[in-house]
């Protein structure tokens, strides 16, 4: 367990980010998305194209990038030939940042800002079973959630 742990913190800290944010707080943001693919192959929604664990010096967030065009089921690599710049124009990203604090009541269990950012990103990875994943974020397709929720409830015969 040790060592897959360390391997998980050698390629999340790869990713590593830091910086000011928008409104002038300092933060440290790390890439799960190649983990969250390993870990859950073909199961995420296909127009999400960053999931990170983001963390200020206050709080703890899942932040994910949408790509608004292939969430609309609209294909970008359908390109009209006399419109050379159309591929730039139509690049929308949506960035939604939500809050960890509703996760764990638990200081043990919770995702603090105290903690370094690459110990909460591995806990979010290693911790969170499928099922609360499907019921405190929006990263799996319908389909995969249904599933998830079948494997944790499975329905009676009758």
């Amino acid at each position: 367990m040790y060592r897959i742990r360390k391997q998980l913190l050698k390629s999340l800290s790869q990713t590593l980010n830091v910086g000011v944010d928008e409104l002038g707080e300092k933060y440290q943001a790390v890439q799960m998305l190649p983990e969250f693919q390993q870990i859950y192959p073909g199961q995420l929604k296909p127009e999400i194209v960053s999931i990170r664990f983001y963390q200020t010096e206050q709080a703890c967030y899942l932040e994910t990038t949408i790509d608004e065009y292939k969430e609309k089921g609209i294909d970008r690599e359908d390109k009209n030939p006399e419109v050379p710049y159309e591929k730039y124009s139509r690049v929308d990203y949506r960035i939604h940042r939500e809050s960890l604090a509703f996760i764990s009541e638990d200081e043990d269990h919770a995702y603090l800002s105290q903690k370094p950012v690459l110990e909460n990103a591995a806990d979010f990875l290693t911790e969170m079973d499928p099922y609360s994943l499907i019921n405190c974020t929006d990263l799996f397709t319908e389909g995969a959630a249904n599933r998830i929720n079948d494997e944790y409830f499975p329905k009676s015969k009758e």
